[in-house]
This record gives C-alpha cells, structure tokens and sequence, in this order.
C-alpha cells in the first residue's frame, strides 16, 4: 500500500498531469515497486509468493476459460479450499463467471517485481533510482523523467519510503 500511495502523492505535486493518471504501462512498475519493497522490507514471505503465483496462473489462462476451469487449473497446484480461494479474484466484476474473460492485471505483480529488481541492481544508487521513480511512471520512462528532474520541469518527490 506504501508504494501506491508515496507514487500518487508524489505525482499529485508534478506540474504535469500526467504524474498524478499514469503513464500508459505504468501498472507494471507500480505493481513490481509494491512487491519490490515488500521483499526490501522483509514482509515478502512465502505465502504471498504462492499467492502472486496463483493469480498469475488465474490471470493465464481467464481468457479463454470460464470459472469452473479456471478452478480445475488451480487445483492441480493447490489444495482444493485454496484454489477455491484465489479462482473468483481473476472473475471479479462479471455477470456470467462461466464465460472466457476476466480481470488480468494480477500477472503484473511478479513481472513487475523482477524487471523492478534486475533494473534497480543495475543502477548506481537505489534510493537516487527510486526518486525518479516518483509519480505513476513505468520503467520505461525513467530515462524521460531523469532528464525533466535535472532540467528542474518536474519537482523533486516529497515522500520516500524510508530506507
């Protein structure tokens, strides 16, 4: 929750509008930061690596199967009141959970997290990293977003996570 609150905050302060919406392919680097800062703050425990890993199965294959499937998959994987457990998450919101489709964003959480990590180690300085990183912005725009902070166009964050 952190993450998503320090971005939006920080966002809100950017004179450009932009910050505060997203960036279009923001949700990856949103959703990769939150898992990332788990996994700094010690709090990324197995059970929620099981549970990202589940969505992600959901997430797969929601498309092109209805519930009942969908719950079949999980239970090759997972005890059969788990997978009862994470199978309605992807089919939130639907009127006929028996129709292909489905809510996909979940497959953002781990993806986002090793594209987060293997860019972080990459660069010389997380915490300097990280205020780029301020606003709803994906990896891809860092480089834009460096350039505007030290031309002074946007503004320093106000909020960071502590370290």
């Amino acid at each position: 929750m952190g993450t998503h609150v320090f971005r939006a905050e920080n966002g809100k302060f950017q004179p450009l509008m932009l910050f505060r919406a997203g960036f279009p392919g923001y949700m990856e680097t949103e959703e990769g930061l939150a898992v990332y800062n788990e996994a700094r703050n010690g709090v990324l425990v197995p059970e929620n690596l099981k549970k990202y890993s589940a969505r992600i199965v959901a997430a797969a294959i929601c498309s092109e199967a209805p519930f009942s499937e969908i719950l079949e998959e999980l239970a090759g994987y997972f005890p059969p009141e788990e997978a009862f457990n994470f199978a309605p998450r992807v089919k939130r919101g639907l009127n006929d959970t028996s129709l292909p489709g489905g809510y996909t964003k979940d497959h953002a959480y781990l993806s986002g997290f090793r594209k987060i990590s293997d860019f972080l180690q990459k660069q010389p300085s997380e915490l300097e990293t990280l205020k780029i990183l301020c606003g709803k912005i994906g990896l891809q725009n860092f480089e834009l977003v460096r350039d505007l902070l030290a031309a002074g166009t946007l503004k320093q964050p106000r909020y960071l996570p502590e370290f």
